[in-house]
């Protein structure tokens, strides 16, 4: 099977969080043109300027986000059925800042 990032979306069976994901995946996505979204095997590999910046991993009731935390330390959020998405959407988009600054 050649999985795609529609397909990763689609493994998630709560709709609400299926669609904060794609939210969250979205927002990435208008970073700007250095972000690129990719499907791979065991889920959504985010890259900025062709560097490894990002991963997203569905579950069937939730999706998992991983990125460099501000002690640059790999950092992992969920979003769950009801989950506010803002924490997590403002968190990478730090992490994106310090990484597309500081290399």
């Amino acid at each position: 099977m050649a999985w795609t990032v529609d397909s990763h979306l689609g493994y998630v069976t709560d709709d609400d969080v299926r669609a904060k994901a794609k939210d969250v995946l979205s927002a990435i996505g208008a970073f700007g043109q250095s972000i690129a979204i990719d499907s791979v095997k065991s889920g959504i590999s985010i890259k900025l300027n062709g560097r490894v910046f990002a991963y997203g991993w569905p579950k069937r009731r939730y999706f998992t986000f991983g990125y460099p935390g501000t002690d640059e330390q790999w950092t992992s959020e969920s979003i769950e059925p009801g989950t506010d998405v803002g924490p997590l959407k403002a968190a990478i988009r730090a992490a994106y800042e310090r990484k597309r600054v500081g290399g």
